[in-house]
């Protein structure tokens, strides 16, 4: 699969792919084709392309592989609560918490939906900021931050 991050509608339909992919633990194999519009750190936590199409393809590759943190950026859903965690490199570490009015605001986000009134206005704003979200005007944002059910950890093998 070839991936280009050229045109706003080519941005959200590659960003929609890797954030599935990161949800469902899926790695797929993928060309990236051309250039990052963004700086490494927003994508850092999505799976990155296993070759590049081009110079600039190739050196936003190595800068994706070298920080590639999966999980370092994700959010989780509790009874009444949103926990979003953001630990990839380079960037200030964040923890937020969304409850009560602001649930129905993270929700239209998540799903690309028109953002509706001024908690999700509000919201989104906040989130592009801190970089955790991307607008596309009329064709929406995209949230950066997958949805994980748990998280796992493996430890480091130790002596036998």
């Amino acid at each position: 699969m070839r991936l280009a991050f050229g045109s706003d509608i080519e941005q959200r339909a590659a960003l929609d792919v890797l954030i599935t992919a990161a949800q469902t633990g899926i790695h797929p194999l993928w060309t990236l084709v051309g250039a990052l519009p963004w700086p490494p750190r927003t994508v850092q936590h999505l799976p990155p392309p296993a070759a590049a199409d081009g110079a600039a393809a190739t050196m936003a590759l190595r800068n994706w592989r070298a920080g590639y943190r999966p999980g370092s950026c994700h959010y989780r859903v509790g009874p009444g609560f949103v926990l979003i965690t953001d630990e990839r490199p380079g960037g200030d570490r964040l923890r937020i918490t969304i409850t009560g009015e602001w649930l129905p605001a993270f929700e239209q986000i998540r799903d690309g939906l028109p953002c509706s009134g001024r908690e999700a206005a509000q919201l989104l704003a906040e989130l592009v900021e801190v970089g955790l979200a991307l607008s596309f005007g009329e064709l929406g944002q995209v949230l950066l931050v997958p949805r994980v059910a748990r998280l796992s950890f493996s430890a480091p093998p130790g002596p036998g």
